[in-house]
Parts: C-alpha cells; sequence; structure tokens
C-alpha cells in the first residue's frame, strides 16, 4: 500500500519484517558508497525487476532488491548482520507509564480533600468542578485529535516518543550501517510510541479518577459525611443554585444505585453551609462517586483502549518514507530498456550502409567538440548501438574526431564507425599504396580509441 503526500515523499505501509529488510538495505547501501557504485546499483535494480516481475508494486520492488543487495553484501562481507533491534525505548515507556500511573492514582487518593472539608462536601466544589470540566476539555481534544490526519505529528506525545526512540542512538562500539539502520528503524517506530504514551496519559487520568473514587467511599465507611453549598455571588439566589446543582448532578438516572431524585428548591436553600445549613451527605456522596465513573473512569478507559488500538494497528503496518524521486529512478532503472540504434554522422548527405531495424539518424559537427550539443538531447543510454559514420577523405584528428568518438562511447559502449571507400577507390585507382596508407591510418585511429571498424566500398584486392 502506497500514501502520497503534497510533497515529494511517498509513504510506504509495510509488515515491520519488509520495512527491516529495506531500511537495512538502504543503511548498508548509504554506509558504503565505495561498494556500490552506480553501474552496479543499476545491474542490481534489473535484477530485482527481473525477481519481482514487470508487474509488481513499488513495494515488491524494493523488497526484492533490498534482499539481493543484502545477499551481495554479505557475499562480499560474512560479518554484515542485521542489527538487533533495541529494546531500550520500550522498557523505558514501561518504566515512565508504571510511574505516572501510580502518581495519577496517588494523586487521586488525596484529591478527595478539595471537595470536602472535614466531613462536609461542598457540592459546588471548585477544585472538585474544575477536574470534571478540565477531563471534559482534554477529551474533546482527545476526540478531535483521534480521527485527525497527522494528529501525532506534534505535542506532548510526539516529543515523549522522539525522545524515547532517540536512547538506541547512544549505543557506542556500533558499525556505521548497523547506527543508520537503527536510526531509521526507531524513526519509523515514532507514531507507535506516541500512541502508547497517549495511552498512558489517558490511564494516568482513569488511575485518578478511581484513586479519588477509592478515598471517597473508603472515607465513607468511618466518616459521616453532611453536603452542602458555598458561593458569594448567590448565596441568596437559591433558584440559580437549584439549577446548578441540577446541571450538575440531576442527569444522573436514578436507577442506578444510591441515586435519588434531586430535592426541591427550599430543600436546596435549605443547604447552604454559610448559613449553618446542611444535609445527609449519602445521597450526595454516591452522585459524586457516579460522576467520576461516567464522566472520568468509563470514558478514559474506552480512549486508552482506542490508542492502543492505534498504537497496534501502527505497529503491524510500518509508514516507510521515501523520496518519490529516487523511487521513480530507481523503477526505471529496473526497467529492461529496449535497444537502440544511432546512427551518428558528420553530413546529411552521407551515403548509410545497410541496417537492420528502425534507428535514428543524428547529425553532429566533429567540430563542436567538446560540447555536442546534438547528442545532449539524443538520450543514448548504456547498450544502445551507436553507428558513427565519418568522412574517409579527412585526417582523422585526436581533438575533433576522437572527442567525438569519446563522448559516444562515455554514452553507450556499444560504438561501431563506418567509413565508406568508395571515393577514396575511385581517387587512388593508380596508387594503390596511397590508398593502403589511408586506411592503416583510420585502423589505427579507430584502434586507439577503441571503437570497432568498418569500411565498405573497397575493391576485394584493396
Amino acid at each position: 500500500m502506497t500514501e502520497s503526500s503534497a510533497s515529494s515523499i511517498r509513504i510506504l505501509r509495510l509488515t515491520p519484517k519488509d520495512a527491516e529488510t529495506i531500511l537495512f538495505a538502504r543503511a548498508l547501501e548509504s554506509t558504503s558508497r565505495d561498494a556500490w557504485p552506480q553501474e552496479k546499483l543499476r545491474a542490481l535494480s534489473l535484477d530485482a525487476r527481473s525477481v519481482a516481475g514487470d508487474q509488481a508494486t513499488p513495494e515488491d520492488f524494493l523488497l526484492t532488491r533490498a534482499k539481493l543487495l543484502i545477499a551481495r553484501a554479505k557475499d562480499e562481507d560474512a560479518g554484515i548482520a542485521l542489527p538487533r533491534l533495541p529494546s531500550a525505548p520500550t522498557m523505558a515507556l514501561k518504566g515512565t507509564a508504571s510511574i505516572v500511573i501510580f502518581l495519577g492514582f496517588f494523586t487521586g487518593a488525596v484529591a478527595d480533600q478539595l471537595a470536602s472539608s472535614g466531613a462536609t462536601l461542598n457540592l459546588l466544589s471548585p477544585p472538585y468542578l474544575g477536574i470534571l470540566l478540565w477531563n471534559a476539555v482534554v477529551m474533546l481534544i482527545a476526540l478531535i485529535s483521534f480521527f485527525r490526519a497527522g494528529s501525532m505529528d506534534s505535542g506532548l506525545s510526539f516529543v515523549a516518543a522522539r525522545s524515547f526512540s532517540a536512547l538506541p542512538r547512544f549505543r557506542i562500539r556500533m558499525k556505521p550501517y548497523a547506527s543508520e539502520f537503527l536510526k531509521c528503524w526507531m524513526t519509523l517506530k515514532v507514531p507507535e510510541l506516541a500512541w502508547r504514551f497517549r495511552a498512558v496519559l489517558h490511564l494516568a487520568a482513569l488511575a485518578f479518577g478511581v484513586g479519588l473514587t477509592m478515598s471517597l467511599l473508603v472515607r465513607g465507611i468511618g466518616t459521616a459525611y453532611s453536603a452542602g453549598w458555598e458561593s458569594t455571588w448567590f448565596a441568596d439566589r437559591p433558584d440559580i443554585i437549584a439549577k446548578l446543582l441540577n446541571a450538575l448532578y440531576g442527569w444522573l438516572p436514578s436507577l442506578l444505585p444510591g441515586i435519588s431524585a434531586l430535592p426541591g428548591e427550599d430543600a436546596l436553600s435549605a443547604m447552604n453551609l454559610a448559613a449553618g445549613g446542611s444535609a445527609p451527605g449519602a445521597d450526595w456522596l454516591a452522585r459524586m462517586i457516579w460522576s467520576l465513573f461516567i464522566l472520568i473512569i468509563l470514558p478514559r478507559a474506552a480512549f486508552a483502549a482506542a490508542c492502543l488500538w492505534r498504537a497496534g494497528k501502527e505497529a503491524r503496518r510500518l509508514r516507510v518514507p521515501i523520496d518519490a524521486g529516487e523511487l521513480d529512478r530507481l523503477l526505471q532503472d529496473g526497467k529492461q530498456r529496449t535497444i537502440k540504434t544511432f546512427v551518428v554522422t558528420d553530413a546529411s548527405d552521407r551515403a548509410l550502409p545497410e541496417i537492420d531495424g528502425p534507428f535514428r539518424k543524428l547529425i553532429v559537427n566533429p567540430w563542436e567538440a567538446p560540447d555536442f550539443t546534438t547528442l545532449s538531447d539524443a538520450d543514448i543510454s548504456p547498450g544502445d548501438r551507436v553507428l558513427l559514420i565519418l568522412d574517409p577523405t579527412a585526417t582523422p584528428e585526436e581533438e575533433v574526431h576522437g572527442a567525438l568518438i569519446h563522448a559516444l562511447t562515455s554514452r553507450s559502449p556499444n560504438v561501431e564507425l563506418a567509413l565508406d571507400f568508395s571515393l577514396l577507390s575511385t581517387r587512388f585507382s593508380e596508387t594503390p599504396e596511397r590508398l593502403q596508407s589511408r586506411r592503416a591510418l583510420w585502423e589505427h585511429f579507430a584502434s586507439e580509441n577503441g571503437v570497432q571498424l568498418r569500411i565498405t566500398g573497397l575493391a576485394p584486392a584493396a
């Protein structure tokens, strides 16, 4: 599976085993440039295409290429081995998770004092209402980010995951390819670690709610709670107080254990703590405990489970980034090119020998050396056939004709020099030794430049 982004980076979704193989091959290639020249890499891509097939997906092609590269690297150096995957990030996350969750539970266990003063429950306690409000805001943000693409690319979870993923880089006595592999591998694990760290934060909030709930439950065994409310602004507005308490606790269904209908406005007005009023705290304590369970514990458990599910999903299909240009180049290198024939001549009216199959004719002035602008746009590739036709009456010059041959052989080693001696045979019909001298001159020139020579137009006796 391949994902495209707005930039030149393509994202391949791979199994951990396949991602491991491709990253290991890339690490070997990037840290051993001298051992992998371009011609060797091009041959590797051709072999990979041959093995994977012309219809192979980019993932299958890259995986096949990676396996071939690793096998050939091990043939040259038997000491090459895949680095052992580090356990430090996982251990660090587990240790951090244990501490954070414990602190969440401990903080919740002592936080019941925020909602009560001795044995009196303040139903409008700002710290208690602040806990509920904070939890609601955080869960709303978590819900939005859970479905938002790229939500793991920023925030506290991402920073923590990047920190954990950097731990293996501090290992010493590591070969360059092993160091490069581990760096890339742990970068791929950042999304998974980020989701796991986010799950830890939700579990810590859940533990906070559990600690607060258990503290209220346990203290209720040996403490006779009374409940009431205090307010500076609404002390003389029992109607507003009734609405606030209904909004905070009236939504709880009466079928829950310990939950009964809320008292009327007069009864709620009589619970003003500042005026010395109060009410038995059992019903109100039950309402507070059920509010904590429904508003904090259950949602946080659901979010933690969802984050762990996303972490498992990221662990099963890693997102491997690859430069789109590099991928296209590798795919192009892996294609079996059709061998083309180019006929390069120094004049448009030059007679052409018999050529099998289609060809492309290029007119190149040898005196343009060393630019040869026509060749720059010709797309002559290694493996293509090049037939160079020159005027045999000219004297071959290394700076002119030799430069042209060098420009052609640098593009394709399959270059043949063709000379038509018909005019020379007629001109030197009475002096065959001069014809033979001219022929020897061109033969020596072709030999010195490492190209084959084809001479036509000579009489059999020449």
